[in-house]
């Protein structure tokens, strides 16, 4: 979900209708909410507070913290220690299929894909981050 969207200048960023709603019920729940990216560091952290949703954040696994990018399975896995949280109990919101979908479900997390091309890794499909909630819900119940 913390995916960016570009703009037409380099280092433009803007959320998509309904992310940080998204983010902020989410966080409110007894869930665990966390990054996996293929940005550094600091660039992760300067991204999400400038949307006002770092704190809403349990965790943030990066490309530059694991040595490895997406789809690399060790950086999925960091992110699952971290978490705390099995694969299957896990959700990966991604905008490309082979790095975030594809590769999630490779260390057999569920795959959602919010703009990403369409494949067998994907177990959703969403057209909005508000969707997310609805999915989310009824795994709950």
């Amino acid at each position: 979900m913390a995916t960016r969207v570009r703009g037409n200048r380099p280092g433009d960023h803007r959320t998509s209708a309904g992310r940080v709603e998204t983010i902020e019920d989410l966080a409110d729940r007894d869930l665990h909410i966390g990054v996996i990216s293929n940005v550094d560091d600091e660039a992760g952290r300067e991204m999400l507070a400038q949307f006002g949703v770092r704190e809403q954040f349990d965790s943030i696994t990066t490309s530059e913290e694991v040595g490895r990018t997406k789809p690399d399975p060790d950086l999925f896995e960091t992110a699952l220690e971290k978490a705390g949280v099995s694969p299957e109990r896990s959700l990966m919101i991604g905008d490309r299929y082979e790095h975030d979908v594809k590769g999630a479900a490779e260390v057999g997390m569920h795959g959602v894909a919010f703009g990403a091309e369409d494949g067998p890794a994907v177990s959703y499909r969403v057209v909005s981050p508000l969707e997310m909630v609805e999915i989310i819900g009824a795994g709950e119940q």
